[in-house]
């Protein structure tokens, strides 16, 4: 018998050359909190500066930073634009972050909101005094209220469109998905497999990985892994080293995912400090990740396509599949966890 030995690809692979690319949602989560003592004073400005602009003794890392880095890749990504600080500060801190935004092509702003602002103002529909941390803790008609003021603030403020939104903490639930509905938003982002079941309270009877419809709207999962056995993470740039993040990414491609959703936040780059005047540092570690992320997916872009909630909008939702699990690998784990290590150390 002659033995016949086939070189190439596996006959199981042979089509992914001709697979349309897999569409990768950048997320940021731009937001400010008000560590300063004088914020008030101020009108959050000291921290905006910090949480938002990245403004360290280095130079600024954060919106203009991230959006130059993007565009100079020519890669896209979803700014999540925190707006209820606006009610409390005023509406033209959130009009730049808006102009910012939009200054730099193929970057798109949609909603983000964290309740917590609520106790420095009364919003209609809600009772005196009441605050609360997620949106879950909220009826349907107060968070129908509370979605209504801050897509009145983003609107105000430039964004003709709101197509997507996260809450704050990732704290919603399906009434959350109703009030989205019922204020004309369609695509919900505050669905994380890996936040704590306290926070996300959406009522999955199995790990969403694709978008599907929930409550009235599509429910879009940021994406997660497995980085140890029992135990999953997300996709977030400084809690994924590069190694995670690209095993994770070409994994999802070769199983045929049509998204993969990755988190990130203004203040990403830089390390924040609560004391003094709450100024921050470069953080190099993540300014590498992020760094090593866009040459990957400008250098593949026959396989990664970055896109905004538009592509959403473009029918690809019926055709997905149920999205099997990405696996990580023990060494890449071990890796990024002597990585943050170090970078804690070196504070």
């Amino acid at each position: 018998m002659q033995l016949k030995i086939a070189f190439g690809p596996p006959a199981n692979t042979m089509h992914l050359r001709d697979r349309k690319p897999l569409q990768v949602l950048i997320t940021v989560d731009t937001e400010a909190w008000p560590y300063r003592a004088a914020w008030r004073d101020e009108q959050l400005a000291g921290d905006i500066q910090r949480d938002i602009y990245g403004a360290t003794p280095e130079g600024e890392f954060g919106l203009e930073f991230q959006c130059g880095m993007l565009r100079d890749h020519g890669l896209k990504a979803v700014f999540f634009v925190e707006t209820l600080f606006a009610s409390v500060v005023g509406l033209q801190p959130l009009r730049r972050i808006v102009e910012t935004v939009g200054s730099y092509q193929g970057q798109t702003v949609e909603l983000h909101a964290h309740p917590e602002w609520t106790r420095h103002f009364p919003p209609a529909g809600l009772l005196a005094g009441q605050c609360y941390q997620h949106f879950h803790q909220f009826a349907v008609e107060q968070q129908t209220a509370l979605l209504g003021v801050a897509s009145k603030n983003l609107k105000d403020s430039g964004v003709a469109k709101i197509r997507g939104f996260r809450a704050g903490n990732y704290g919603a639930n399906l009434d959350t998905c109703r009030a989205l509905a019922a204020v004309g938003i369609p695509f919900d982002f505050s669905y994380d497999a890996a936040f704590p079941a306290s926070c996300c309270l959406l009522p999955l009877a199995a790990r969403l990985s694709q978008p599907a419809p929930l409550g009235g709207v599509i429910e879009v999962p940021t994406s997660v892994f497995e980085d140890y056995p029992g135990h999953i993470r997300h996709a977030q740039l400084c809690g994924s080293s590069f190694a995670e993040m690209r095993r994770a990414l070409n994994q999802a491609w070769r199983l045929g995912w049509s998204y993969f959703v990755i988190l990130s936040h203004s203040f990403e780059l830089i390390k924040r400090s609560r004391r003094g005047d709450c100024r921050g540092r470069l953080n190099p570690m993540a300014l590498g990740r992020m760094e090593k992320l866009c040459r990957f997916l400008k250098a593949e872009n026959d396989r990664f396509e970055t896109v905004g909630c538009e592509s959403l909008e473009q029918g690809r939702l019926c055709t997905l599949a149920a999205g099997a699990p990405l696996r990580g690998l023990w060494w890449n784990t071990a890796v990024r966890c002597a990585e943050q290590a170090w970078g804690r150390l070196s504070r």
